[in-house]
């Protein structure tokens, strides 16, 4: 019996298969996936989303082309000891070797070694007769070689949440089992410190974690992952539902990664899992049969995600499937190495929330500070973005957003006239201006932006 993931898989497969080339065994980029970068579909050839489509070339018995993929892929890894760039992959097919001097997410991504490294794990557990004994072979020795280099790179940080929840199960499945339970141990205990990943609330990378630990929960030769991955990812589940607002179909913020500021508007990979949770009318997703999609690229994980589904309890699964009222939630991100709190109110057509604390990392525009989530007359959402000056000081109260420093408030809706206005690594198709003092009417809400000290108070009221 096929779960709502494996359908919704099923269900997009041809988005897929039409933008696998067969002249180099690799999917290209589809429409839509890099348009923060300004890159047009059919442009560059993935190398992760490859590996994904791997699997379910396997799913589907059709090994010829699986064979064809893998051998591609086998050969973008990177084998050059003493190098930041050892044991991961080429960033795009179109990107040359890194040399000296090659910058880290430009010339080559690290990430790779994870996001790869376990589709080929994955491959040759789940479907162990679907390559023949020699790719086999090279597939081990390519796994190995993605453990092994990033425990050489020593770059990897236990807070650095997406990727250390998958190298730990990686180092665990290549046979580095000692050292795989060490880096698992220490992302446990920073966890049971506030309950929460310092890569806080990414409607993104909040989909990698919860699909990594559900790998330690079911897919873990470690009893230890085992337990520690159903601790974990119960926990990190019932923090995205007390945040998230089903009515809106949004995640109240801050979001210390975001790719977007409305979820019905990209792919975020905690809303694909929501659909294996709660089913795909549940989950805030976009038109998915458009002809372009943002972020879009994130489908392609499906056939992975399928593989290991969420378990979620029936209390996260109610509140992804409709409001439950109104409330007001406060979470401790961390303690070290810098302090961060984060807070949220969710009323029944607004939402509030925002970050407090000592850190100053802006992260490619990724990082949002605090967000004022509101439903428009037609039925759309608009956001209100909170842009520190240095360090955030935010608080979310019901209605209110307090802002106890320096920044400005940006209004982000849907264009009117159709124009697509987009600002820099967001998804969000939006027309952003900059919030004055006083009051400001915004279809369906009325803000009075009030100075106050040093920063300055937000009221937000539907209309």
């Amino acid at each position: 019996m096929t779960g709502p993931l494996e359908r919704l898989a099923a269900r997009l497969r041809p988005r897929v298969d039409v933008v696998y080339d067969p002249a180099v065994h690799l999917v290209w980029n589809p429409p839509g996936s890099l348009d923060d970068e300004g890159v047009p579909g059919r442009t560059l050839h993935q190398v992760p989303q490859s590996a994904w489509f791997a699997l379910d070339l396997a799913r589907r018995g059709d090994h010829d082309r699986l064979a064809a993929v893998v051998d591609a892929l086998l050969d973008l890894q990177y084998d050059a000891t003493g190098t930041p760039w050892h044991g991961t992959f080429a960033r795009f097919a179109e990107v040359p070797e890194p040399r000296v001097g090659a910058v880290e997410w430009v010339d080559y991504d690290p990430n790779w070694r994870q996001f790869v490294g376990i589709a080929l794990r994955l491959l040759l557990t789940r479907y162990p007769s679907a390559l023949d004994a020699g790719l086999r072979t090279r597939t081990e020795d390519a796994i190995a070689l993605a453990a092994a280099g990033e425990q050489e790179s020593g770059r990897l940080t236990w807070w650095y949440t997406n990727i250390a929840l998958q190298h730990a199960w990686l180092l665990v499945e290549a046979g580095m089992v000692d050292d795989g339970e060490a880096l698992a141990d220490r992302v446990v205990e920073g966890w049971r410190q506030h309950g929460t990943f310092q890569e806080f609330n990414s409607p993104t990378y909040d989909g990698v974690d919860l699909w990594a630990l559900a790998l330690w929960r079911g897919h873990s030769t470690s009893a230890r992952l085992r337990a520690w991955g159903a601790e974990l990812e119960a926990g990190l589940w019932a923090t995205v539902a007390s945040r998230h607002h089903a009515g809106l179909r949004n995640i109240a913020g801050p979001y210390t990664r975001a790719y977007g500021l409305d979820l019905d508007r990209y792919v975020g990979k905690v809303a694909l899992l929501m659909a294996g949770a709660a089913g795909e009318d549940a989950a805030p997703l976009p038109d998915l049969d458009a002809e372009a999609v943002a972020h879009g690229h994130d489908l392609q994980s499906l056939p992975t995600l399928a593989l290991a589904p969420p378990v979620v309890s029936d209390e996260v699964r109610s509140h992804l499937r409709g409001f439950r009222g109104e409330r007001t939630v406060s979470e401790t991100i961390s303690s070290w190495p810098t302090r961060r709190a984060a807070s949220a109110w969710l009323g029944t057509d607004v939402m509030v929330g925002a970050e407090d604390g000592d850190s100053d990392w802006v992260g490619w525009y990724q990082f949002v500070a605090g967000t004022v989530h509101w439903r428009r007359p037609d039925g759309s959402i608009g956001v209100l973005r909170y842009v520190p000056d240095g360090p955030p000081r935010g608080r979310a109260e019901p209605g209110i957003l307090r802002i106890g420093g320096p920044g400005h408030i940006e209004v982000h809706q849907p264009e009117p006239d159709g124009v697509l206005h987009t600002t820099k690594h967001t998804a969000a198709d939006a027309w952003v201006q900059v919030l004055d003092d006083g009051v400001t009417e915004l279809p369906g809400l009325r803000v009075r932006k009030v100075p106050d000290g040093d920063g300055f108070t937000i009221e937000v009221e539907p209309t």
